[in-house]
C-alpha cells in the first residue's frame, strides 16, 4: 500500500491588521464544581503578547465570581476596570442575594460600555459560586453584539471570534457527571484545539477552578497545565477524522503531502 505523508493543518485564516483581540475563553460546569480556562495571547496584526485573562474576586468564604472576556482589549481593560471596583464597593450582606446582585452587576456594566462604544465588541463567560445560605454554582455567558441580558450556561460556556469546533468537541465529551480533573483536561483539550486552528489564539493556556465547600478559586502553575496538554495533539485528531472518513469512504485516497 502506498505511504502518504500526513497532510498537514490547514492554515488559519486571517484577520485585519492592527485589531488587538483577546480571543478564547470556555468555562465548563462539572458534578463538584466549576472549571475555567483561556489562551493567553493577545495581538495586533503586527505584535503579540501574553496577559493575564481570567481574573477573579471573592468575599470570604460567602461568595466568588471569575470571569474571562473575549473581543476588543481596550474595551476588555475597561470592562475589567469597572467590575473590579463595583465588585469592592459590594456592600457586605448576610444573605444570600449575591446570586442575584453579581450578574445584574455585571450585564450593567457590559450595557454601559455598549450605550458608550455601540460597535464594540465584548463577550464574557462568568462563574460563579455562592455557599452562604446554601451551595450553588453556575456559569454565565454574556454577549454585548448578540443580546442585552446575561444568561445561565447549563454545562458549558465559550466565547470567542469562532466557537464552533469547541462547541462540537464539548457537545459531544461533556457530562454534568464529571470530575473537577476530567473538567480540566476537557477545557484544556478544548482550548488547544482552539489554540492550534484559530488566527490569534495562543500563548500558555490559563485556568481557575471552584471545588464545591473549598471556598474560593485556585490558580494554576503554567507547568501544571503544560503538563496536561502535552497529551493533546491535534494532529491526532485530525488523523482520526481522516481515518474515519476512509472508512466510510474505501474509494477516497488522502491528499498527497
Amino acid at each position: 500500500m502506498l505511504a502518504l505523508k500526513p497532510r498537514p493543518l490547514p492554515s488559519k485564516p486571517r484577520r485585519p491588521e492592527r485589531e488587538s483581540r483577546m480571543t478564547f475563553v470556555v468555562g465548563l460546569k462539572c458534578h463538584i464544581g466549576l472549571v475555567l480556562c483561556s489562551d493567553s495571547q493577545e495581538g495586533d496584526g503586527i505584535s503579540k503578547k501574553n496577559v493575564p485573562k481570567l481574573r477573579f474576586y471573592q468575599r470570604g468564604g460567602e461568595w466568588g465570581v471569575a470571569w474571562g472576556c473575549s473581543g476588543e482589549s481596550d474595551i476588555i481593560g475597561k470592562f475589567n476596570e469597572q467590575i473590579e471596583r463595583a465588585l469592592k464597593n459590594e456592600p457586605h450582606k448576610s444573605d444570600d442575594s449575591a446570586l442575584i446582585r453579581v450578574p445584574a452587576l455585571i450585564e450593567r456594566i457590559v450595557l454601559s460600555l455598549k450605550n458608550d462604544y455601540p460597535s464594540a465588541n465584548l463577550a464574557i463567560v462568568c462563574g460563579f459560586w455562592q455557599e452562604l445560605g446554601g451551595l450553588v454554582f453556575r456559569f454565565y455567558s454574556m454577549d454585548m453584539r448578540v443580546n442585552n441580558c446575561i444568561a445561565q450556561q447549563e454545562d458549558y460556556a465559550c466565547v470567542g471570534l469562532d466557537t464552533s469546533l469547541a462547541v462540537f468537541v464539548l457537545e459531544s465529551l461533556h457530562n454534568s457527571a464529571l470530575v473537577i480533573e476530567e473538567g480540566i483536561g476537557l477545557a484544556v483539550f478544548a482550548t488547544k484545539l482552539i489554540k492550534d486552528t484559530a488566527e490569534g489564539v495562543g500563548g500558555p493556556t490559563q485556568m481557575l477552578t471552584y471545588r464545591m465547600a473549598n471556598s474560593e478559586w485556585k490558580e494554576y502553575e503554567e507547568a501544571y497545565i503544560d503538563s496536561i496538554e502535552a497529551k493533546y495533539k491535534t494532529e491526532e485528531v485530525v488523523e482520526l477524522l481522516r481515518k474515519y472518513w476512509g472508512r466510510k469512504n474505501p474509494s477516497w485516497l488522502p491528499p498527497l503531502g
